[in-house]
């Protein structure tokens, strides 16, 4: 998919959540209710010969161990993002699971 010019992947939010929940450590969920999530977008050259980069949309749960960074979605382009289009879809993921939380293995979690 080529979107803010350049080629663009979206992982899901849910779907990552729920393969970083699955590698949490047993009994840590237990008396979690809420998952704390930090986010951050940041640009990185790819090689240095080239203006090669990669812009990901990175999200990690903090109140969770072990604590895993993990992909929303990415953007990688011959230069900066044309504009921010890129961040509509962990954007809207995000929202949604402000509102509507997540379900992992029966139980409901709320977003902060």
């Amino acid at each position: 998919m080529h979107v803010s010019g350049m080629d663009y992947y979206h992982f899901g939010l849910n779907k990552m959540l729920v393969h970083c929940l699955q590698k949490s450590l047993k009994g840590t969920l237990d008396h979690t209710r809420v998952l704390v999530l930090a986010l951050n977008i940041d640009g990185f050259p790819i090689f240095k010969s080239t203006n090669s980069s990669g812009w990901p949309v990175l999200c990690c749960i903090t109140n969770i161990l072990p604590a895993q960074v993990f992909p929303i979605s990415i953007a990688v382009g011959c230069s900066k993002p044309q504009n921010l289009d890129f961040l509509h879809d962990a954007i809207t993921d995000l929202n949604r699971a402000i509102q509507e939380g997540i379900q992992f293995e029966g139980k409901q979690f709320q977003m902060s």
